[in-house]
């Protein structure tokens, strides 16, 4: 699902996801992904967005269930409100160092997500973002962000046993 009928895009922005492939290739030149462009497509595992895109919408991803894998480019600045809410089989991910905010609920019910690491340059985690991730371990490179992050701790572990918890690296 990599050629341009797949998609309806309209001024640089990808309105909606037509195609019923399993691995996905956004077009160069998308700047912007809609709010729930790719809702409910679970046939979908794998999504390569372009280094055009910086920022993923409210609900773009959510409910894809069989989505594992997703590369997101520099360029990204924000991760939109329930962004990837319910990819129950997305593992791990790295987000880049141009992602300065990530919005309530990204990824609640992200229930495989096991490993995300996240730059020293986000300023922002929203409210539960990563609610009912059961095994989840947040890497963040600086140490500033670790109070914040605590803050959010009761939100990432909700619905979690006692044996999960969040993970900090320090800079030396």
């Amino acid at each position: 699902m990599s050629n341009n009928s797949d998609f309806q895009i309209k001024d640089g922005v990808l309105i909606k996801c037509t195609g019923t492939g399993r691995k996905v290739v956004i077009p160069d030149g998308v700047t912007r992904i809609e709010a729930k462009a790719f809702f409910s497509c679970r046939s979908l595992t794998n999504i390569t967005i372009p280094n055009s895109v910086t920022s993923i919408e409210y609900e773009v991803f959510s409910d894809c269930t069989s989505l594992t894998s997703i590369t997101i480019p520099d360029g990204v600045t924000s991760i939109g409100n329930s962004a990837f809410r319910c990819c129950r089989n997305l593992t791990a991910l790295t987000l880049p160092n141009s992602v300065t905010n990530i919005e309530e609920y990204a990824f609640l019910y992200c229930e495989s997500l096991t490993d995300i690491t996240i730059s020293n340059r986000v300023t922002r985690i929203g409210r539960e973002a990563f609610s009912n991730c059961k095994s989840i371990k947040i890497a963040v490179s600086d140490k500033r962000h670790e109070s914040t992050n605590r803050q959010r701790q009761s939100g990432a572990d909700s619905g979690a046993s006692g044996k999960d918890r969040l993970c900090y690296q320090e800079e030396h």
